[in-house]
């Protein structure tokens, strides 16, 4: 067999491609490149939104002298005397929580620092003390503490305490470290009655008339009885006459 030459053309004996070479990029499929680890130890600002975003546990106030309901289940009232300290004091502790950041388990704990108080008779108090419960004894019924209120006048008085808790986080591998800011968490109102005793000379006792002085009493709030504080003078009203 023969070949004929184009015009122009040369014929090359032998391979020409042995010698000729190109470079070619490595096409292997090895994924996108791996994120850089980041050190959460070094982003405290992400955790303390975490903090904030963690359900706490309400504090509740609690009195010295506390009366459970006699018609709804689990509602406490309080009670008091009148011009005496009245005892009260906060149920609110350690909390801890457990979340995932970039990949790293962090540990968040918030502790109580501070408690606001609105006694409900437009005084507040904020304290670094919880308040405790007294002994049952006479003195307790008259003993100023850190956290009792002093009420001059008879009433029903709503009572909350807010607390101010301090957040510390960690890691596996960190000690516990400071959370910027705080959390602020309310407690739902508990009504405080404040009373005052009258005495008068009677002529008969309640066995012989009971419409007497003294006699036909006002139901209590914790038995069914008004239950606010308006409620309660307009019925004494009511039942005082014209």
């Amino acid at each position: 067999m023969s070949i004929e030459n184009a015009p122009g053309a040369e014929v090359v004996r032998g391979d020409p491609c042995a010698d000729f070479s190109v470079d070619r990029p490595d096409l292997t499929a090895s994924g996108p490149p791996a994120e850089e680890q980041v050190d959460i130890t070094e982003r405290p600002d992400l955790v303390a939104r975490e903090f904030a975003r963690i359900t706490m546990p309400l504090p509740e106030p609690h009195f010295q002298d506390e009366v459970e309901d006699e018609v709804v289940a689990g509602r406490m009232w309080g009670a008091g005397w009148r011009q005496t300290d009245v005892n009260m004091w906060a149920a609110a502790e350690d909390h801890t929580a457990t979340v995932t950041l970039l990949g790293t388990e962090v540990t968040i704990r918030a502790t109580p620092l501070k408690y606001t108080w609105d006694y409900g008779d437009g005084q507040t108090r904020t304290t670094a003390f919880a308040g405790k419960q007294l002994h049952v004894d006479a003195a307790a019924a008259d003993t100023e503490t850190a956290t009792s209120h002093y009420y001059e006048d008879t009433g029903f008085y709503p009572v909350s305490v807010t607390t101010i808790y301090a957040g510390q986080f960690r890691t596996p591998t960190s000690d516990w470290l400071p959370i910027p800011g705080v959390a602020v968490v309310d407690s739902a109102p508990k009504t405080m009655t404040i009373w005052k005793s009258e005495t008068r000379l009677v002529a008969s006792d309640c066995g012989d008339d009971r419409s007497a002085w003294g006699c036909a009493q006002i139901p209590f709030p914790w038995e069914g009885g008004p239950q606010t504080s308006e409620a309660y003078a307009a019925e004494r009203a009511r039942r005082a006459g014209p």
